[in-house]
């Protein structure tokens, strides 16, 4: 025990038994859920995992704090996962009493942690600054089984990350004292850390932040804040890059005054976790953060502590360094009418390969074009018939040699109304085959993939019953039609290894297809209405037009399903693999006007992301489904106006997304806004934390369609525009301002 007389253990054990009483009569300890339990969202790139707590304030007197206390105890305790640390941000009791340490000591030991403990004014206001440091000296080397702290300013390193913790040099009653040696003490840490991630701890946090002195609730000005010192702090902190502000103090939970940043400085808010907060979303009590640091990024998840649960609504990231930023190399125009390039796929010489349309008259023909890593045309093909002809994706074989998909309405060879369509070409643009199949309803290709064992899956819709798709059953008169899934054993396309359907009585395409490294394949199918085979799927019932992710393994074998839904519409159609079993999906989603049951007018997959776009224009959206389908993390980005992404490729230390948007505020307040739709590349951390956006635009429609990572790890990508200004003044051969023209570019991240 930390108590050294006889008076304090007995005074401990009447605090105990009357504590007893209390919860026995009044305010009975339950468990917190072990349904969600503390681990970080990947355990692989994880470089550091703590608890972030603050103002816990166990009272000898205020009793209705200790049971909350002891179930946050409880959820650290079961934590899956080790933590690297436990941060409290202060007020650790209330009236800096042994027998009050003695019970947070009870609760928080035991964990095979670092206790990092900041003081707070409630830890030494009460007694004389000699006799509260000694007390709070000893309970916190206790915790930490050793006599190294002697000084409530120190700092500290746990798996190469600095921790800076503050605290006052004399006793003050709400703010705290710094003085010019620990402020001097302060800048020497910061430099030592030379612009790598530090965590500065104190109780108090900056004025005028988080809501001072509002929050606070008094006209001064200081109130609330670290006190007089609080400007010379600002100045230290403001001067360094990567530095996190960690305080506490304020008592106001989950919201708009627990993140802000200040001139490049995070300053992070913590709740209290055993008193009801104020001014907030989420008010608690036994709320606080677990901190995951990865790599590019610093992610907050918010967790109900008391309840065992995690608050998705109110997490965060900070990345790092600013996080990647992109910079165009080129740009060039491929057809300047009525045309459009849709896919891409990179080459191994550092270029790549494009694949689209363009309309002649009342037909299209199918455009292919190979350009060099300099932008230039290495060869062009086109493929026409007496009718339309559309290439809608492209992939790159092991042997270099390249796959085009799509569909002909030509009905070659006395196939049916829209038939499937691949056409094989050597590296150097020789046309090696052309495959066209299907029944004599309207069959069509709009997804293909390399697959690591050397064989081709395509995917795409099915309106027969007859021809090549004769195995799939009539089952609805009214006009059904079958998403599709076919895996060739090689390049030739000849030999079907095996074969997925799944049919609707309305819309079903299986419109993005990829494949991990170890052979699992990944569909991203669009359908109209979950019935016939689709019955079954997760939501079947939520809103209108959904998204159904399909694993499978390389023979074809059934994994998992995941519906991502919304209250209106979701359409996510590229897919990449994250070759951990998972995979992350990207596209956009729509929600539908709020209404009394539902008043974020959205439900689903996105019923906790949903923040104020208009209700019914779409927003852009990234999920992550892990190994078993479930969701690891979503981000949105969201405009007032339609916000669409359009693909998502993964690179070095998360993720690149392309797109186009109308809207010219929230996350899109750097578009131009010159036009129509401008369009973006931007990166993302491998949390969905969004970084820096790289912004293209014309006075008028101009659409980033699809990308690819290339082989020096820059990003080609590629779409259409009406523009022939801003951005496209340059570009060769011109766009036009009449009909949409073609086009490729390439951009590298720095």
């Amino acid at each position: 025990m930390l108590l050294d007389n006889v008076f304090s253990k007995i005074i401990f054990k009447i605090l105990s038994f009357i504590l007893s009483a209390y919860i026995s009569l009044f305010a009975p300890i339950i468990p917190p859920s072990t349904e969600e339990p503390i681990k970080p969202v990947n355990e692989n790139e994880v470089k550091l995992v703590f608890a972030a707590l603050a103002d816990p304030q166990v009272s000898n007197y205020l009793l209705s704090r200790y049971p909350v206390f002891c179930e946050a105890m409880e959820d650290l305790h079961n934590a899956e996962f080790p933590l690297d640390a436990v941060l409290v941000a202060g007020d650790i009791v209330e009236n800096g009493m042994e027998e009050e340490f003695q019970l947070v000591y009870d609760g928080l030991s035991g964990i095979d942690t670092r206790y990092i403990l900041a003081e707070g004014n409630h830890d030494i206001r009460l007694r004389s600054y000699e006799q509260a440091s000694e007390r709070f000296f000893a309970f916190a080397n206790a915790l930490n089984g050793e006599d190294s702290m002697d000084c409530f300013h120190f700092s500290e390193t746990v798996n190469g990350y600095k921790f800076i913790v503050l605290g006052s040099d004399r006793t003050e009653f709400e703010e705290s004292y710094l003085s010019d040696e620990q402020l001097s003490w302060l800048k020497s840490e910061l430099d030592e850390a030379d612009g790598e991630p530090v965590f500065v701890i104190a109780h108090q946090p900056l004025k005028d932040t988080h809501g001072l002195p509002d929050t606070w609730g008094s006209p001064i000005d200081s109130a609330g804040s670290i006190g007089e010192q609080s400007d010379a702090l600002k100045e230290i902190l403001t001067a360094y890059d990567n530095v996190v502000f960690i305080t506490g103090h304020l008592h106001t939970g989950f919201g708009r005054y627990t993140y802000e940043k200040l001139d490049g400085l995070n300053m992070v808010n913590l709740p209290s976790l055993c008193i009801k907060n104020k001014d907030c979303d989420y008010a608690g009590p036994g709320i606080g953060y677990i901190v995951e640091v990865y790599e590019s990024e610093i992610l907050f998840r918010a967790r109900d502590f008391a309840k065992g649960k995690w608050v998705k609504d109110f997490d965060f990231s900070i990345p790092l360094d600013g996080g990647q930023t992109l910079s165009s190399d080129w740009l060039k125009g491929f057809k300047n009418s009525n045309s459009a390039l849709s896919s891409m796929a990179a080459t191994a010489d550092g270029g790549m390969v494009v694949a689209g349309s363009s309309v002649n008259d009342s037909s299209s023909e199918a455009d292919i074009v190979r350009y060099g890593a300099d932008g230039l045309v290495v060869w062009s093909d086109s493929v026409s018939d007496d009718d339309s002809v559309a290439f809608s994706d492209v992939a790159v074989l092991g042997d270099g040699s390249i796959i085009a998909a799509g569909y002909t309405f030509g009905q070659t060879e006395g196939k049916g109304s829209g038939d499937c369509l691949i056409v094989r070409y050597s590296a150097d643009g020789e046309k090696l085959s052309e495959k066209v199949f299907g029944g004599t309803g309207g069959d069509l290709l709009y997804s293909v993939a390399s697959c690591p064992d050397g064989g081709v899956v395509v995917g795409g819709i099915s309106k027969s019953t007859d021809g090549d798709f004769s195995d799939i059953p009539k089952i609805n008169e009214g006009g059904q039609s079958s998403a599709v899934l076919i895996k060739f054993k090689d390049g030739d396309c000849s030999e079907i290894l095996w074969k997925k359907q799944m049919t609707s009585s309305k819309y079903a395409c299986v419109e993005g297809v990829a494949a991990a490294d170890n052979g699992d394949i990944f569909t991203s199918t669009i359908l109209n209405k979950a019935d016939l085979d689709f019955a079954s799927i997760p939501n079947n019932d939520i809103g209108g037009m959904k998204t159904l992710i399909v694993k499978y393994s390389a023979n074809g074998s059934e994994q998992w399903k995941q519906t991502l839904c919304s209250s209106s519409a979701t359409k996510m159609t590229s897919v990449t693999a994250d070759n951990n079993g998972g995979c992350v999906v990207a596209g956009y989603y729509s929600a539908a006007a709020p209404t009394e049951e539902n008043n974020l007018g959205c439900l689903g997959t996105f019923s906790s992301v949903y923040n104020g776009g208009n209700p019914g224009t779409a927003d852009g959206a990234v999920v992550a489904l892990g190994n078993d389908g479930s969701v690891r993390w979503l981000s949105v980005l969201v405009g007032f106006y339609a916000d669409f992404v359009t693909d998502i490729v993964p690179v070095s230390n998360g993720y690149v997304l392309v797109g186009y948007t109308n809207s010219t505020n929230r996350d899109f307040a750097t578009m131009p806004g010159a036009g129509d739709y401008d369009t973006f590349i931007c990166t993302m951390s491998s949390l969905g934390s969004v970084q820096n956006m790289l912004a293209f635009g014309g006075s008028d429609a101009d659409k980033i369609l699809d990308a690819c990572v290339l082989s020096d790890g820059s990003i080609g990508f590629c779409g259409s525009t009406s523009s022939a200004d801003e951005s496209f003044a340059q570009m060769t051969p011109a766009g036009s301002s009449v009909s949409a023209a073609s086009f490729a570019g390439k951009a590298t991240i720095n």
